[in-house]
């Protein structure tokens, strides 16, 4: 995340999951911003681009396999 609602010098959070149309999160850094939900847009707007494993987003997804080629 870029400076911003979550950092002011830049971390990871996890996306957690969505609640009536916004997003939950898990901040290791501030449990209040882990209570509440977030518009999709501010986390987007705030998420970085250069993140060294290769952009803004992973999917880690317990129990997904998916065939590599």
């Amino acid at each position: 995340m870029l400076k911003g609602h979550f950092t002011s010098s830049g971390h990871f959070i996890v996306l957690r999951g969505v609640e009536n149309g916004k997003i939950l999160v898990a901040d290791p850094a501030n449990y209040t911003r882990s209570q509440q939900a977030w518009d999709l847009a501010i986390i987007l707007n705030e998420a970085s681009g250069r993140a060294g494993a290769g952009g803004a987003f992973l999917d880690h997804r317990v129990g997904r396999r998916t065939k590599c080629e």
